[in-house]
């Protein structure tokens, strides 16, 4: 296997996902997930502000001579979803060019705080007075493009010129590429995840992006699965270029799959977790009390080798308030070591059993 690394001035995954949390991410609210695309809420407030952010971010590329300009939003796979979320867009829009034509202070302070956040990593950004009132202009005559993308639309949509903001699904990550993609609104969640889908739905990647102006809007959750997701593939890289692929062994989460069910053979498949320093992002503490006594004995300083019983008593004592999003530690975690002390028991016991048919220093590599 050869590894080939990204360019230096590539923005992708631990630009946006590493630790500690980046700046360009912005977490929204958990309810944002069911919020976007109820067409009788509206309390939208990250939505807004999402694309507020973006309006400044167009009119900064607008007034520096920079043609182009996406915004992806990615609420869910249900096309009714998108048509919903198409709308409010549209309404935000009309309410912005209103509000700026009115000169409402509500929305010039709305903008100005996303202005504010952009000029944080961005000083070079255009004067806040010039940005409004290029905002008014851009809304006014139309210039902000709303797409909706999926199985039932055209998606021979220009993205290559103008500013545009796509709305759709799984059709979002399937080969189509954004230039200047330099906001995304991001939501989506699923029972079960497949890790290669969502390296596809990071649209955000690539070489053309400002970094001092590409923002991410994420609920907490969501942001937390890329970002262990992430880790993950950071140590099976690390693992398969200094051992290879023979010494490698994958478990992946309950719930959790590598790609999906007809691309791999599951007969085939050794599911492996570990590796990367995981939590629950929503711990139960209904077993405090039980998870002192056990830990009573060790004083943290340094390492101190448990059995398997211990670390699966302390593990099975976690839960997750949120079981569909969240890891569960104790379905997750406690199967993963159970699979590898079996692995390693059965390493043992077949290394033994053939002591008498190889060399003795072969048995003491056992």
């Amino acid at each position: 296997m050869i590894y080939f690394k990204p360019g230096s001035v590539y923005l992708g995954v631990d630009f946006f996902f590493s630790r500690p949390e980046p700046y360009c991410i912005i977490e929204t609210g958990d309810d944002e997930i069911s919020s976007a695309i109820n067409p009788d809420s509206e309390d939208d407030t990250w939505l807004k502000r999402a694309v507020l952010n973006f309006l400044v971010v167009c009119a900064h590329y607008n007034l520096t001579d920079i043609e182009v300009c996406n915004f992806l939003i990615h609420p869910s796979i249900k096309i009714n979803d998108h048509n919903i979320v198409a709308d409010k867009i549209a309404k935000i829009l009309n309410d912005v060019w209103q509000s700026l034509d009115g000169n409402d202070e509500v929305i010039v302070q709305n903008l100005k705080t996303e202005w504010d956040n952009l000029y944080s990593t961005k000083p070079e950004i255009k004067p806040f007075d010039e940005i409004k009132d290029c905002i008014k202009d851009l809304t006014c005559l139309g210039k902000i493009k709303i797409y909706v993308l999926n199985s039932r639309t055209d998606t021979n949509v220009d993205v290559k010129n103008g500013y545009s903001i796509v709305i759709g699904g799984n059709i979002l990550g399937r080969g189509i590429t954004f230039p200047n993609l330099q906001t995304v609104y991001y939501t989506r969640t699923a029972k079960i995840i497949q890790a290669d889908t969502y390296w596809q739905h990071c649209r955000m990647f690539g070489y053309d992006r400002d970094r001092g102006l590409i923002r991410i809007f994420i609920p907490f959750i969501v942001f937390k699965r890329f970002q262990e997701l992430n880790e993950s593939q950071k140590v099976l890289v690390k693992q398969i270029s200094e051992k290879g692929l023979d010494a490698i062994h994958i478990v992946c989460a309950e719930g959790t799959t590598p790609t999906r069910r007809n691309v791999l053979d599951s007969n085939k498949q050794n599911y492996i977790d570990g590796g990367v320093n995981y939590f629950t992002a929503y711990p139960v503490n209904n077993t405090l009390e039980e998870l002192d006594t056990i830990l009573l004995p060790f004083d943290g300083k340094g390492t101190q080798e448990i059995s398997i019983d211990t670390l699966v008593e302390i593990l099975s004592k976690i839960e997750t308030e949120d079981k569909q999003n969240d890891w569960n530690p104790k379905t997750e975690f406690v199967d993963t070591v159970k699979i590898i002390a079996n692995i390693k028991h059965l390493k043992r016991r077949n290394c033994l059993s053939a002591a008498d048919t190889i060399s003795a220093k072969e048995q003491e590599q056992c």
